[in-house]
């Protein structure tokens, strides 16, 4: 299954690139980022910012995981997740 937003901050022809790291990693769960896909350049703002550093360090501490935008709204995922 694939989400998408529809805010236009995610190219949809990056869905093959997903669909590609999913296939290729065998993840339950993977991430679109905004800073590596669509936007290289992605400018967010203070408070967006400040939320995403939070949401990624509890991310971190719970699950060991590093997570790039945790608070993407590009992400494939299977029935497991």
């Amino acid at each position: 299954m694939i989400l998408i937003d529809g805010d236009g901050e995610h190219d949809p022809e990056n869905i093959n690139k997903l669909k590609n790291k999913y296939l290729k990693t065998n993840a339950n769960i993977v991430i679109g980022s905004r800073f590596e896909l669509s936007h290289p350049n992605y400018n967010m703002g203070i408070f967006r910012r400040l939320g995403k550093y939070i949401f990624q360090y509890f991310i971190y501490i719970k699950y060991n995981k590093r997570i790039n935008d945790p608070t993407s709204g590009n992400i494939f995922f299977n029935d497991l997740a």
